[in-house]
């Protein structure tokens, strides 16, 4: 099964290398999303004070343990070294963020089904939140996304290589 080897590929990476690969770095990335928070909030704020019921945001993983990492004493995520990461329990095994991203695919949360290699999407990753999420559920959707190609972009090089010395030498 081509996940499981995604798997495989992604338990070989260090801790820090997987944190490394999933982080958002994109400037204009991280605009949008801090912008979709920004209005997501400000709608459930304007709701909650109407009393009207807000979106169960329960089963959001991703989005809940999303930070912005910022160098000391910067407020502006457009400043070079601002990124979003997820905290480090997300990475220490190394299947938990593949279920957690698969599930908010629309997976089964007890596989990694999401990440078939013939998933990878060729593109610019800050494709993947167009168009903007407009709901606290598109926007774990959208992390899941980012998430997938992600990690499938850090296995990437692993895959190649096995499927190399896999295959039959030419003759």
């Amino acid at each position: 099964m081509a996940s499981s080897q995604v798997l495989a590929a992604w338990s070989k990476l260090p801790v820090e290398r997987r944190r490394q690969a999933i982080a958002v770095r994109d400037t204009e990335l991280m605009t949008s999303l801090q912008g979709v928070l920004r209005t997501l909030m400000t709608a459930e704020i304007d709701a909650a004070g109407r009393g009207d019921a807000t979106e169960d945001k329960s089963g959001l993983v991703l989005l809940s343990a999303m930070e912005f990492d910022m160098p000391d004493g910067v407020m502006d995520t457009q400043a070079a070294g601002c990124s979003i990461v997820w905290p480090a329990e997300m990475h220490s095994e190394p299947a938990r963020l593949m279920q957690v991203a698969s599930r908010a695919l629309g997976f089964a949360e007890d596989e990694c089904s999401a990440f078939d290699p013939s998933m990878a999407a060729v593109g610019r990753l800050r494709d993947l939140a167009e168009p903007l999420p407009t709901s606290w559920q598109e926007l774990e959707t959208c992390l899941a996304r980012f998430v997938q190609q992600a990690i499938l972009t850090a296995v990437r090089p692993f895959l190649d290589s096995a499927a190399a010395a896999a295959a039959p030498p030419e003759a």
